[in-house]
């Protein structure tokens, strides 16, 4: 049997994964204890029915040593090299379960699960570019998943954006996350107008609120030069836009890939640009299938 967890800063999501498609999946808020999780993911395995000899991949928010696939850090959990893999097997085990258990970025994973059954299909080199509270990034080149020698391999929201520019929450300044993470974008509207708003909601008033035409404006700027960049660096046929900022802000896809069109010049070719196509289980789908 196949399983894919999805371990965010605020749930975790485990489903039965069969021919690439979640058929089953239970979703918790996500405690903080390693052990914790290990037991709500063995807890939830048994729930969807597991039993004998299984296959789990998990995404976690985070960085993933690619070499002993241990957690270095995870922010939103405040995580320090931790080895989940160890604490799943131990928990599983004692549950009846044989387990065999890979952990990867869940960024990473996402871009994996669309490559192999979403908006990557049929290709060989794809780059995702998911926003949601930052921005996560993911490549596939030459049908393989890119990791780096740390496991920060396609963090492309830490790239620089603007030398200098708004500080990070990564602690450097001018990041491209600094300026089109839905965090970033709650904030530089906050700053202008006092308000306190969700990225979606912002979205929605840009027509009529000229802040909200501002903050959007630069971020879909900083999103289309993203495109830019990845279209240069790492030549890839395709750019995936996916997370749940895109999924909530209709029409922004398209908007990215229109500015960033406008941005190619003469003599080179514009990638394609297109929505994630398994929105929040691709985490889930590219987890599971890295476990076989």
């Amino acid at each position: 049997m196949l399983f894919g967890a999805d371990i965010g800063g605020s749930h975790i999501r485990v489903g039965r994964v069969v021919a690439g498609r979640v058929v089953q999946k239970i979703e918790k808020v996500v405690e903080r204890s390693p052990k914790t999780v290990a037991h709500q993911i063995a807890d939830a395995l048994l729930k969807l029915g597991a039993s004998g000899k299984v296959r789990i991949g998990i995404g976690c928010a985070g960085t993933v040593c690619p070499q002993t696939g241990k957690v270095v850090f995870s922010p939103n959990l405040g995580w320090h090299n931790v080895d989940l893999a160890f604490e799943v097997i131990s928990v599983a085990e004692e549950a009846g379960l044989e387990p065999l258990v890979t952990i990867e970025n869940d960024v990473n994973a996402a871009v994996w699960g669309e490559f192999k059954c979403g908006a990557g299909r049929g290709i060989r080199n794809l780059a995702g570019v998911f926003v949601g509270t930052g921005i996560g990034g993911g490549l596939v080149i030459d049908g393989k998943l890119v990791r780096g020698a740390s496991g920060r391999g396609g963090e492309v929201g830490h790239a620089p954006f603007e030398a200098g520019g708004v500080r990070c929450a990564c602690g450097r300044r001018g990041c491209f996350e600094a300026y089109a993470g839905g965090r970033a974008i709650e904030a530089h509207y906050e700053r202008l107008t006092g308000e306190r708003l969700k990225a979606s909601e912002i979205w929605v008033r840009r027509e009529k609120d000229s802040s909200a035409a501002q903050v959007w404006s630069k971020a879909i700027e900083a999103l289309a030069h993203l495109m830019l960049v990845l279209s240069a660096v790492v030549n890839v046929e395709r750019v995936v836009l996916g997370g749940g900022v895109v999924e909530r802000c209709n029409g922004l896809a398209d908007k990215v890939a229109a500015a960033y069109k406008g941005l190619v010049g003469d003599g080179w070719s514009a990638v394609d640009v297109v929505v994630a196509q398994l929105r929040g289980e691709a985490t889930l789908v590219g987890a599971a299938l890295l476990a076989l």
